[in-house]
Parts: structure tokens; C-alpha cells; sequence
């Protein structure tokens, strides 16, 4: 069990890929803390995700973001 935020919908338990897909999001730390990071958590899981690679390909084209690269440097910077 995790803890996914305050801000984490769950959806119907009938939707056994979006839960799955929200696992695979889920397993590298991606949260729904707030209303942004929630939105992002959806956004990589998808309305009807098909299969994993999907999802982890989705995953990998967020962490390329210049947005995440930004993070990174700034967390670099704090250590």
C-alpha cells in the first residue's frame, strides 16, 4: 500500500489497466500531493492505457522534460 496524496481519485476498482497503469506510475516515486502532480500522474497514466511500455514510454518522455531536467539541477544544486 501507498500513500498517492491527498489529491489521488482512485478509479473504479472494475478498471484493472488504469489501476495498473497507475501502479506503473506509481513505482517510480510519482505522487498526487498536489493538484499539478496530480494531473501529471494522470496524464502519464492515460485514459485507456494499452500496455505497460506505453505507460513507461510515456514516463521516460516526462523524465526528458526540460521541466524534469531543471528539477534535477536544482536538487543537484541543494546536495
Amino acid at each position: 500500500m501507498l500513500n498517492m496524496g491527498s489529491f489521488f481519485a482512485p478509479p473504479p476498482m472494475t478498471e484493472k489497466r488504469i489501476w495498473e497503469a497507475a501502479q506503473i506510475v506509481a513505482e517510480p516515486g510519482f505522487r498526487c500531493i498536489s493538484a499539478g502532480a496530480a494531473e501529471i500522474f494522470w496524464n502519464l497514466v492515460g485514459k485507456n492505457p494499452r500496455n505497460s511500455s506505453e505507460v513507461t514510454a510515456r514516463i521516460a518522455k516526462h523524465r526528458a522534460s526540460k521541466g524534469e531536467k531543471l528539477l534535477d539541477s536544482t536538487n543537484r544544486k541543494k546536495s
